[in-house]
């Protein structure tokens, strides 16, 4: 298997002066597409809880309350007694900071949202091309990702913020931590950077904590086989891959363990259910964000579902087999393929999360802004589906 720090590109020569142009001016034009897409938003208002995290956020009037940011859940300014699982000193920082430089004025709040998304968007570029190793590919995933629907509430809403600040933290991390594989003179560095940038995501929200199983599943995609039984080489990849891990995982025991005495406990549920009230319901979950990445029609702020109690034909059954049947064409498609294997890592663990229904309220199961970082993974598939199936047939690679 071909080391992806190594290999250069895998559709033959290196790309030519006009061909990198080219790619240049589309990203280019991707990027101020995505920015003018959400244009508007910044003469929005500001929503939802908007007008409670900001506008009657006491903690952000003063640095004075700085010490709160990391002793108590984001919202103990207004529950100070209720026992939440939002840790996110980070995320208040970026509010503190907002209001010192736009005051309640929410254009300037939106714009650096906006900004926030169009540098993500970036990022996936950079993301796709190292993982796919084709700058067309690339491009169209960012493409994709700039200006897919379902981005809505986290980058037209200013508490959605913490989508793209999750972003901002990890794929970088993700970087230094393929840079860190070169192991160069520089390899410390970079590895000091991975685990520094995975704290900081932690702080920002929570779900930063799936960096190191994409680390996992990366690592023993890249790991090669060693000859001799499957068994063998599958137990030399998970071993390369769970070593690979471990620092990471130093980290996050650090940041659970903070995380607990600031929220006096691992997890508070909202409203506790048994497991397997939870397992009959994921089928409706994960076929909800199916259905909005493949198809983002009539979407909202909110969202009708609740917990199955009593499973049927259309709440487990009809769910459940079309979840299935999306998991084996992906199963079959990442046997084939290295790139699309690497590609539906960033697909599969970043929705892992929101499987732990238990810390949702009623009518907050699903929410568009969920698949924020899921749907890189689903972008860098689209685009390497397009190119393979010929539609990107000019050639930029050669």
């Amino acid at each position: 298997m071909e080391n992806p720090d190594t290999r250069h590109l895998v559709e033959g020569r290196p790309a030519t002066a006009g061909q990198k142009k080219f790619v240049v001016f589309a990203l280019l034009a991707t990027l101020v597409l995505t920015f003018a897409a959400y244009l508007d938003t910044l003469w929005f208002q500001f929503v939802l809880d908007d007008r409670y995290q900001i506008v009657g956020n006491t903690w952000l009037r003063s640095w004075h309350y700085l010490p709160r940011y990391f002793t108590a859940d984001v919202w103990a300014f207004r529950h100070p007694a209720f026992p939440g699982n939002l840790y996110r000193p980070l995320f208040l920082i970026w509010l503190r900071l907002h209001y010192i430089l736009f005051g309640l004025n929410p254009w300037g709040w939106h714009l650096t949202t906006v900004l926030s998304h169009v540098t993500v968007t970036l990022l996936v570029y950079f993301l796709a091309f190292r993982l796919l190793k084709d700058r067309l590919a690339a491009v169209f995933a960012a493409l994709i990702f700039g200006v897919h629907p379902t981005h809505v509430e986290a980058v037209a809403w200013v508490a959605g913020v913490t989508e793209p600040m999750l972003a901002l933290l990890i794929v970088p991390a993700f970087f230094c931590h393929m840079n860190k594989r070169r192991r160069g003179r520089s390899a410390r560095l970079w590895f000091a950077g991975a685990l520094f940038l995975y704290a900081l995501g932690m702080l920002a929200k929570e779900t930063a904590i799936i960096l190191p199983l994409i680390i996992f599943g990366s690592e023993w995609i890249w790991t090669e086989s060693a000859a001799g039984s499957r068994l063998r080489a599958w137990w030399r990849k998970t071993r390369a891959a769970t070593v690979a891990i471990l620092p990471y995982a130093v980290v996050t025991m650090a940041y659970l363990a903070v995380r607990m005495v600031a929220l006096h406990g691992f997890q508070n549920p909202r409203h506790p259910q048994s497991l397997l009230t939870m397992v009959l319901t994921w089928p409706s979950v994960l076929w909800f964000y199916i259905h909005h990445l493949v198809w983002p029609v009539h979407l909202g702020p909110f969202y009708d579902m609740g917990y199955v109690t009593h499973p049927g034909l259309r709440n487990v059954v009809l769910p459940a087999v079309g979840v299935i049947a999306v998991a084996a064409g992906l199963w079959k498609w990442a046997s084939l393929s290295e790139r699309a294997a690497l590609a539906m890592v960033w697909l599969v663990v970043p929705i892992l999360p929101v499987l732990n229904l238990q810390v949702f309220g009623a009518g907050h199961f699903v929410h568009d802004r969920y698949l924020y970082v899921p749907s890189m993974g689903f972008a860098m598939l689209v685009a390497l589906g397009l190119r393979q199936l010929k539609w990107g047939h000019v050639k930029l690679l050669g």
